[in-house]
């Protein structure tokens, strides 16, 4: 992708607004930069966490190089130097908190430089670069006049992370169209607080405990669903193993779609089909066989994903007696996820008595 104004066209754009304005994105082109650096080496490290202990990834550590100011000398001139000598339009200034000491680098210079992996640097970069390109958006917005009417979402003030935008916005600059999306977010998540404030006060403890642990966005389709008074079921349709769903019923809340979808998705109309026919013929099969026919790992996963994780949290409390049972259970569902062989019956069994002996109620199992 290829930046959408030229240098001197930028310059140009840039010398049409007033200083405050220009001034204005100038630091913004600087905050906004100072963040992505944080940003791609808290992610290197997210994913450093992720890999195998045995992994030869490097972990980097996001305190020991901060970026701390960037220079512009301006369209046509390059009045600063690199490390290596190189004259410099833009110059970076990096703390090395290891060192003590305050480095300046050009724009191709930090993994020459620094011991950064080249990972780091390429997302680096990559940031700063559409940095350039939203700062660009907004300043042919400025040559078009296309400006965005701020004041419906004015009630947004509090919020410090728009203080920003809205400060944008009164000097007369255009949003960018991340920027409109933000603020867009923001009026959706504050509606849904407001309207979760309003059901809130009719339901139980354990219900509301619920609804937190769900994303955003299903906490907001149950809410609506609240609010119209719809979507509940007093009786579940038969075949529907998943105990989230079940827990949902029990507690008295409306089914999610993802729920829903399930009553009409192939695998259940199949087994729905599969019970009817037998119950039909009254045909005795045996459980472990009927078991074997439906369970796949994510249904499995599904259904019993809560009552692990409840395990899990107060394993702790496993007796030493059933200790080894849990190791076994744990590594049988690792096999079962490889497509090995899973023994559905001798787990049920090792289950039961975790659960009699941990003493697991139904709000452990949503905790």
């Amino acid at each position: 992708m290829r930046k959408v104004l030229s240098e001197r066209e930028t310059h140009n754009l840039m010398m049409s607004l007033t200083d405050q304005q220009r001034n204005f994105i100038s630091e913004y082109i600087v905050q906004s930069k100072k963040s992505k650096w944080l940003e791609s080496l808290e992610r290197s490290n997210k994913s450093f966490n992720h890999k195998e202990n045995t992994s030869t990834v490097k972990k980097e550590n996001k305190k020991e190089w901060i970026l701390t100011n960037i220079l512009d000398g301006g369209f046509g001139k390059r009045p600063f130097k690199c490390e290596c000598g190189n004259s410099l339009r833009h110059q970076y200034i990096v703390y090395n908190n290891t060192e003590n000491k305050e480095y300046k680098f050009g724009g191709t210079c930090f993994e020459e430089h620094t011991n950064l992996s080249s990972e780091v640097v390429k997302n680096i970069k990559n940031g700063f670069y559409h940095i350039d390109l939203e700062v660009d958006e907004i300043l042919i917005k400025f040559k078009n006049k296309d400006f965005f009417d701020i004041s419906p979402f004015l009630h947004l003030k509090e919020d410090l992370t728009l203080d920003s935008l809205i400060q944008q916005a009164k000097l007369q600059l255009p949003l960018s169209n991340k920027q409109i999306d933000k603020l867009r977010r923001a009026e959706i998540v504050y509606k849904h607080n407001k309207e979760k404030k309003e059901v809130y006060h009719s339901l139980s403890e354990l219900q509301i405990t619920l609804i937190e642990k769900l994303p955003l966005k299903e906490q907001i389709e149950i809410i609506n669903s609240i609010l119209k008074n719809q979507l509940y079921y007093e009786e579940l349709p038969d075949n529907v193993e998943s105990l989230e769903i079940q827990l949902f019923v029990k507690l008295g809340l409306p089914l999610l779609k993802k729920h829903r979808i399930r009553f009409s998705s192939p695998e259940y109309l199949a087994a729905q089909q599969v019970k009817t026919r037998y119950n039909q013929e009254n045909i005795k099969r045996e459980p472990r066989a009927i078991e074997r026919e439906i369970v796949t790992y994510e249904a499995f996963m599904e259904r019993y994903i809560h009552i692990l994780r409840a395990i899990r949290k107060n394993e702790k409390r496993i007796s030493t007696f059933l200790q080894n049972d849990w190791i076994i259970v744990q590594d049988s569902i690792k096999n079962f996820k490889d497509g090995k062989e899973f023994d559905y019956d001798s787990f049920k069994v090792v289950l039961e008595k975790i659960i009699k002996q941990l003493d697991l109620s139904e709000e452990d199992m949503i905790s």
